[in-house]
């Protein structure tokens, strides 16, 4: 599950930390690109609070309003190159055999 913490900074700015495990992360990121599932995690707080943390293709992501038409940032190469592979190895592994 994920762990969420809520505090607000020295300038009273809501700070909002969510830490997944690498496998839940890693299961978030899978559920992209597996066909009928729904991106998401669910947690709940211990508050009776539910935090719900989505993932979206990149596409829907920086497409969406609230971004301002802004795009995705530049990111270290070799990011980059991880990420490319990752999705490379996900895309062929919803290929039928």
């Amino acid at each position: 599950m994920a762990r969420v913490t809520s505090l607000f900074d020295a300038d009273g700015r809501l700070t909002v930390a969510v830490a997944l495990s690498e496998r839940n992360l890693l299961t978030l990121l899978s559920k992209l690109y597996t066909p009928g599932s729904t991106p998401a995690i669910y947690t709940g707080g211990g508050d009776s609070t539910l935090h719900v943390i989505l993932a979206e293709d990149d596409e829907t992501h920086y497409g969406h309003s609230a971004r301002g038409g802004h795009p995705a940032g530049s990111m270290h190469p070799t990011t980059e190159a991880i990420l490319r592979h990752l999705r490379e190895v996900l895309v062929e592994m919803q290929r039928p055999q």
